[in-house]
């Protein structure tokens, strides 16, 4: 009889050591990394294009002139202020540029006005393709905005 090791069996493999490889080959490999990637694409440009799409159509839904609707609203009275400022020169030495001397200015300014357009007597066409209306703009001075009354 033969000398057995106790502590191990004769059906038991020896575990191997890790060589570091895996099991895909290179050309595995490149077919997964391809497909992802090909995969990510697709994603990519469907996203690209469904967003575009979704955006126009919101847009498109959105910029038409219908009366009663937001759009037509803020194009009838805008609620964006618009402010002008004007800036004056004011002549220190009339009598002698009367005689011909340099003149002398200083400025004077900013005064501020805010400004208002409004559409009135507007109104819509049967089918609705023709809108008419008059404008009316009027200015009302601002004096936080000014450095000085007028």
């Amino acid at each position: 009889m033969s000398a057995r090791n106790p502590s191990h069996n004769s059906y038991e493999r020896e575990p191997k050591e890790p060589s570091g490889k895996s099991k895909c080959s290179s050309t595995q490999k490149a077919i997964c990394v391809g497909s992802i990637g090909f995969l990510l694409v697709c994603i990519l440009v469907g996203t690209y294009f469904g967003v575009n799409a979704y955006i126009s159509h919101e847009v498109d839904k959105n910029d038409v002139l219908l009366s009663g609707t937001t759009i037509a609203n803020e194009w009838a009275s805008p609620s964006t202020p618009v402010y002008t400022n004007f800036y004056f020169f004011d002549l220190q030495n009339a009598e002698e540029v009367l005689k011909g001397a340099k003149p002398r200015v200083v400025q004077r300014g900013p005064y501020a006005y805010r400004e208002y357009k409004e559409k009135v007597n507007v109104t819509w066409s049967d089918d609705l393709d023709v809108v008419q209306y008059f404008e009316k703009d009027y200015f009302i001075f601002d004096a936080n905005r000014s450095s000085g009354d007028v």
